[in-house]
């Protein structure tokens, strides 16, 4: 049976949206859940490194895990011979944070891409003895008391607490159990990184990160970037750890040996940099491995590569002493199971420290590295926060984690982990000004739900967290259920999580799996799990025998967001790929579609515009809709528009409301489809969503009533017009001129709506001084000279009175044909005494219906 690891496994993580931005930490940590095991110690253990040649190297057993009982919890402590120093008491300011001490390190060493690969290549492949370090136990936490303000929300099922053998996934509410059916997201590209054949390493240690061009595999044992658009190997990277930064490693002894472990990788968006750390395993001799106390390795990418990797990127190399980090003597510790976090300020590392001698738990401890100092070619500064948690038996964050946050305004850090004296407790650590000299908070504890694991949370500016939801991922078959470990987590721009992790049970081989949750999903519920290996073979590696704990598998998994659409996800997760031997395998995990195009308001514009705005509302189905990154992505929102129609640009709203700026000028008339293209170049189109009507023409707009003298006298006058069709007709400068006086009436007008837009089948009114029914018809615009008694009137697309910008006309006077149709209306000398007299238009059957 496998070993089943507790550990922390991925940093948090941190978005903004359009209204806010906020640091969300989302720790799915020591995620184990199994219907039928209770949960292993936590532990930990640097990986077993074995050679790459043709032999296999000698097997070598693993220690057993030493379970304790409650009434055995002690204070770990370092022997003697570790050396460990004390230290003095930090200073506290006038908020309560423990002030730190900025330490400098060394300079970085550069070295191009394509000098690690020459240095690669010369390196002969040679096996080793595989090289075991002694158990590292941290504190017991098997017997943990449950906080008694957590709340019974989610579980792990009991035997028989469903029937149903459905795969999905499911969170447990107040006893009633709820599924997703459908996977918030689909798995695209997927590829294996890396296998036991390239690593040579008990367990891989799974890291790995998308950037713009690459996906970057980052395990123990090798180093390996992929095009992420084919999901094939580029070749401009595929190294050893240990080649790639050998010239920060340790210096060990003669007779000793020292190697790289436990990789993390980030794609830093907001510098463009690529950052990966490991920390070494120096050993004074073979049998004897890590007993001195370690660095924490730093790797960071030139800026001249803009996040892509090339054979001229220059990489420059750093390394922390972690045990004389503050000038002290050396504390005589080991820094394990490295955490990284990275903000616009800093990078935050975690660790667990135990005796490098004695291999004993001595306590939990954060550092702090000021991120200008590594941008620049260093040196490296930093500051040291030893003993967040103090020892095996006080409260704090056991292997802190630090939080990866988005934000460029970001001014303060965080650690966090779970609670080393009771389960049902998240316990997190602010660290301000961290760019600077860094300060550290004392203890927030966070109250999560009456479970063992950390779930996810949204730190306020002030004061303690707050849980946002809960779940448990668990297989509800009552029978052989599946199980689910080392998990990672991530939130995209959209507020989509995705979760990877491996996956086995009883009747299953292990498989690399993926789920996740929609942003207005239930709380505390996801989706279906689907995996996306297919391994049938067993794994029982004679390399790694295992011991009483079983086999180790994986220690950490990643998952992590496009930084080119702040949408797509993409997880690397550990499987067996053949017999006696693991892959590392890729996803890339779409999101849901766009929303479905359906309306527009307008539902009908001009041609011949050059910028007019039009609102779209979609439709949206599990989870699709609009999206857009914002500025300073390389992919953003797009949307086209059939017939002539130009795009000008596309504002986002929401998921399912957009703003399109439309240029009509070339449009030709009629509906037009739309499709909408989101980021991540996921498209889909609506039909006939938007009109375009061309400039109203002869017989589409009609002069319908007019009258030059009313009860009021010879400025009780006014014209109406009627758009003759069933779409809105925009008459923006449009003129209404008479045979006598030219122009009196240029639309908009000055009075009324001051609108533009005839609506279907609907009337533009005009007036004179002396209107006197304002009571049954408001006015849309003033005339600006009165009309004679004796005069003919036309309506104009345009300024120039010709037959080819004639609408309509109608009138008495003979005098110009362009002023009347036909016969001219009698008597010739208009209308001359005052009284309730109009001309109607009778509108006949062909041009009411006219369209």
């Amino acid at each position: 049976m496998m070993k089943r690891d507790t550990g922390l496994l991925s940093p948090a993580f941190a978005r903004h949206t359009m209204l806010s931005r906020y640091v969300a930490v989302a720790l799915c940590g020591v995620m184990l859940f199994s219907a039928a095991a209770p949960a292993a110690l936590a532990q930990r253990r640097t990986a077993i490194r074995i050679g790459t040649s043709s032999a296999q190297p000698p097997a070598v057993a693993a220690p057993t895990a030493n379970r304790k009982a409650p009434a055995a919890r002690r204070p770990s402590k370092a022997r003697a011979q570790d050396g460990i120093v004390a230290v003095a008491p930090p200073e506290v300011d006038e908020n309560g944070y423990t002030v730190g001490v900025p330490w400098t390190g060394e300079a970085g060493v550069q070295k191009t891409t394509a000098e690690v690969m020459k240095e690669q290549a010369e390196t002969p492949p040679t096996w080793e003895k595989p090289h075991l370090m002694i158990e590292h136990e941290g504190p017991n936490r098997e017997f943990l008391p449950q906080n008694p303000d957590s709340a019974p929300v989610s579980n792990t099922p009991f035997a028989g607490a469903v029937t149903t053998s459905n795969r999905r996934s499911t969170s447990l509410r107040a006893a009633a159990d709820t599924t997703v059916p459908y996977a918030p997201q689909t798995v695209s590209t997927n590829f294996t990184g890396a296998t036991l054949a390239d690593t040579g390493a008990f367990p891989p240690d799974t890291q790995g990160a998308v950037g713009p061009a690459q996906f970057f595999v980052f395990v123990n044992g090798r180093l390996r970037t992929f095009n992420k658009a084919t999901g094939t190997a580029d070749g401009v990277v595929n190294a050893d750890s240990d080649v790639f930064f050998s010239s920060v490693l340790t210096p060990v002894p003669a007779g000793g040996v020292n190697f790289t472990s436990d990789p993390q990788v980030r794609y830093d968006r907001l510098s463009g940099r690529w950052i990966l750390i490991i920390i070494d395993v120096p050993s004074s001799t073979t049998s004897t491995i890590g007993d001195t106390p370690n660095r924490i390795l730093i790797a960071v990418s030139d800026a001249a590569s803009n996040g892509v990797i090339s054979a001229g990127t220059v990489w420059t190399y750093y390394f922390v002493q972690q045990d004389t980090v503050g000038g002290i003597p050396s504390t005589g510790e080991f820094l394990d199971y490295p955490s990284l976090g990275v903000d616009n300020n800093a990078l935050y590392i975690g660790g667990n420290m135990f005796g490098a001698v004695s291999g004993s738990f001595v306590a939990s401890s954060a550092f702090v590295v000021r991120k200008s100092s590594i941008l620049s070619g260093g040196p490296v500064v930093t500051t040291a926060f030893r003993g967040i948690l103090p020892n095996g038996s006080s409260d704090g964050p056991f292997a802190p984690r630090g939080v990866d946050n988005y934000d460029p305004a970001a001014n303060e850090g965080y650690f966090i982990g779970v609670s080393n004296a009771a389960f049902g407790r998240l316990i997190m650590r602010r660290v301000a000004t961290p760019g600077a000299t860094p300060t550290i908070s004392a203890n927030i504890l966070i109250t999560v739900s009456s479970t063992s694991f950390p779930v996810t949370v949204v730190p306020p500016t002030t004061g303690a967290p707050t849980v946002n939801q809960s779940g448990t991922i668990f297989d509800s078959a009552t029978t052989n259920p599946r199980h689910h470990w080392i998990p990672s987590v991530v939130v995209s721009g959209q507020g989509h999580a995705a979760f990877g992790f491996s996956v086995a049970g009883l009747a299953d081989r292990i498989n690399a799996g993926t789920n996740g949750r929609l942003s207005g999903t239930t709380l505390g519920t996801t989706g279906t799990v689907a995996l996306y290996t297919a391994s049938s073979t067993a794994y029982n590696p004679p390399s790694d025998p295992g011991g009483g704990g079983g086999r180790r598998f994986g220690d950490y998994s990643a998952t992590s967001l496009d930084p080119n659409d702040d949408m797509t996800m993409w997880t690397i997760q550990e499987f067996c790929d053949a017999t006696n031997t693991y892959g590392v395998r890729v996803a890339k995990l779409l999101a849901p579609p766009p929303a479905t195009p359906v309306t527009a308001s307008p539902a009908v514009v001009n041609a011949g515009q050059s910028s007019v705005l039009v609102t779209i509302t979609g439709t949206s189905v599990n989870g699709s809709g609009f999206y857009d990154p914002g500025t300073g992505f390389p992919n953003r929102i797009a949307a086209a528009v059939t017939g002539g129609v130009t795009v000008n640009s596309v504002t986002y709203t929401d998921p399912t409301h957009i703003t399109l700026d439309l240029n009509t000028t070339a449009a030709t008339g009629g509906q037009k489809n739309l499709t909408v293209t989101n980021p991540d170049g996921q498209a889909l189109t609506g039909t006939n969503v938007i009109g375009i009507q061309g400039p109203p023409t002869i017989g589409q707009v009609l002069i319908s009533e007019f009258r030059f003298r009313g009860t009021a006298g010879a400025t009780d006058e006014y014209v109406e017009l009627y758009n003759n069709t069933n779409v809105p007709l925009d008459i923006s400068g449009y003129t209404i001129k008479t045979v006598t006086a030219g122009t009196v009436f240029t639309v908009p007008g000055a009075i009324g709506s001051n609108t533009t837009v005839m609506p279907a089948r609907g009337h533009f009114l005009v007036t004179s001084a002396g209107y006197s029914l304002t009571a049954a018809a408001a006015s849309n615009g003033a005339f600006g000279t009165g009309l004679s008694d004796s005069t003919s009137i036309g309506f104009f697309s345009g300024t120039t009175a010709s037959a080819g910008t004639r609408i309509d006309s109608v009138g008495f006077n003979t005098t110009d044909a362009l002023y009347f149709e036909g016969t001219a209306l009698t008597p010739t000398t208009g209308i001359t005494v005052n009284g309730e007299y109009a001309f109607v238009r009778k509108m006949g059957t062909a041009s009411a219906l006219l369209t």
